[in-house]
């Protein structure tokens, strides 16, 4: 006669437990729970309690995604790249790597990748301007400081389409 571990004993309708207590059965040996069909690995299927429990339905929203929404709204996208040049141009007042961020927001707006790097080099040169433009009466000695302005012209439009190259991945 086999000794009893405490474990749990089959029976033909459930599975009896060290306690004596039934836990039911499905007729392939999985574990019958209030809200499904537990399998022997864990996991539950779709049951029929009251509550809607296991109803594979989803509610499908008919929800439009706002990037796509402003990239073909012709008002929407001036918006978007007013907003995008805003932020851009005060992430890099902070810090050089705005010039990537600020180049990877305005190529989020555009419709497609060319069009992205445009306006990644327009936004360059707005940035180069306006760092002109607090520059003031100084600007004589920066331009004549040969290559620190050269990697000054390069950085303010490579970085930007550095940038915008993101608008390839979204």
């Amino acid at each position: 006669m086999p000794e009893d571990d405490g474990g749990s004993a089959s029976t033909g309708s459930g599975t009896q437990d060290g306690d004596g207590v039934t836990e039911p059965r499905t007729q392939d040996g999985s574990e019958a729970t209030e809200s499904g069909t537990q399998t022997e690995n864990g996991v539950t299927d779709g049951g029929t309690a009251g509550d809607g429990a296991g109803t594979d339905e989803v509610e499908q929203l008919p929800v439009e995604p706002t990037l796509a929404r402003v990239r073909t709204t012709r008002r929407l996208q001036a918006v978007g790249f007013a907003v995008a040049i805003t932020v851009g141009l005060a992430a890099s007042t902070l810090h050089w790597v705005g010039l990537v961020f600020g180049g990877m927001v305005v190529g989020l707006v555009a419709r497609t990748l060319p069009r992205a790097l445009v306006a990644a080099a327009g936004f360059g040169l707005f940035v180069l301007g306006a760092f002109a433009f607090s520059l003031g009466g100084s600007i004589q000695p920066v331009v004549e400081m040969a290559p620190v302005t050269y990697l000054l012209i390069a950085s303010a439009f490579g970085l930007p389409m550095l940038g915008a190259l993101a608008r390839g991945i979204v």
